[in-house]
């Protein structure tokens, strides 16, 4: 690998950049920003710097809030900026080379999954259809629609990327910074149908709704790497397969995520084996028969 220039060298270390994506340094800051990086104190104020510049730079996550109340900033990292950057600037995000995003996601995710720590490493659980529009109403915090940050990191999988729904909207935040919409609680739960029309699986936790596919999601990626199925993300269903009414249209083998169904076309029928069933229950809501339910996991049973 080629030699990093000493400023680059600074960056990295300082931002936290990871070096073997150094060349990219100059598509991600400006020379203003590098100066930042370089020389930024500890804390400084918007007034410290030339009219919209650090405002520009808190959109982009280049720099947070150190104390919101007083105006007060301070220098971000890589890490903590990435996601809020392809989230705002997606387009540009994407004239990156395939190879060049999967490095940074590939560095990304690594970063974030060695963050997880204990079995259930955090709240987030799987829910069906139904569960997840009930979280939704039980809450009366303002909601806040967001691009799905795995898909702007990932970006390849064709899925729609506006289908997250946060409650936080404080210092920080991608409500505080400009990136999210509001919603109804209606509009919310529109798109949490349209979502699972979609084929998009649903997770909550207390900050929200996410609405995943397997392939560029970070908690479905982690759990296969932590071999956490049925522990994390908590799940406390899985599907049933009556067989005896499945018409065998195969809805449920190509909405499915993880191979759970199998579609025999000599007999026009589908075959589940549930050890790779995260209770999701996507399958379910287009199952035109009824032969799908989602059961306790203590009830599983492989039809």
């Amino acid at each position: 690998m080629r030699a990093l220039s000493e400023e680059k060298e600074k960056i990295c270390g300082r931002f936290d950049f990871p070096e073997n994506a150094a060349y990219l340094i100059d598509f991600f800051f400006d020379d203003r920003q590098r100066d930042l990086i370089l020389h930024a104190p500890d804390t400084f104020t918007e007034a410290d710097y030339e009219p919209g510049f650090v405002r520009q730079c808190y959109r982009d996550g280049l720099v947070s809030y150190a104390d919101y109340d007083r105006g007060i900033f301070q220098l971000s990292n890589f890490y903590n900026m990435f996601d809020v950057f392809v989230c705002a600037h997606q387009d540009r995000y994407n004239q990156l080379t395939r190879h060049e995003k999967g490095t940074l996601d590939t560095w990304y995710f690594d970063r974030y999954y060695d963050s997880l720590k204990g079995e259930v490493p955090t709240p987030d659980r799987i829910l069906s259809l139904e569960d997840t529009l009930r979280f939704v109403d039980a809450h009366e915090e303002t909601i806040y629609l967001n691009p799905c940050d795995c898909r702007s990191l990932t970006g390849d999988c064709g899925h729609s990327r506006s289908t997250c729904l946060s409650y936080r909207g404080g210092p920080n935040s991608f409500a505080d910074r400009g990136i999210s919409k509001t919603l109804t609680k209606e509009e919310a739960k529109e798109m949490i149908i349209a979502a699972d029309r979609e084929g998009l699986m649903h997770t909550v936790n207390p900050s929200g709704v996410c609405n995943c596919c397997s392939d560029c999601c970070y908690l479905f990626r982690s759990q296969k790497r932590r071999d956490s199925l049925g522990v994390w993300p908590a799940t406390e269903t899985i599907i049933k397969l009556d067989a005896d009414k499945c018409v065998g249209c195969g809805k449920c083998a190509r909405r499915c995520h993880f191979s759970v169904f199998t579609l025999n076309r000599e007999i026009q029928k589908v075959s589940a084996d549930v050890s790779t069933c995260v209770g999701c229950g996507i399958c379910q809501t287009q199952c035109p028969s009824g032969a799908l339910t989602l059961v306790p996991r203590s009830e599983r049973a492989v039809s």
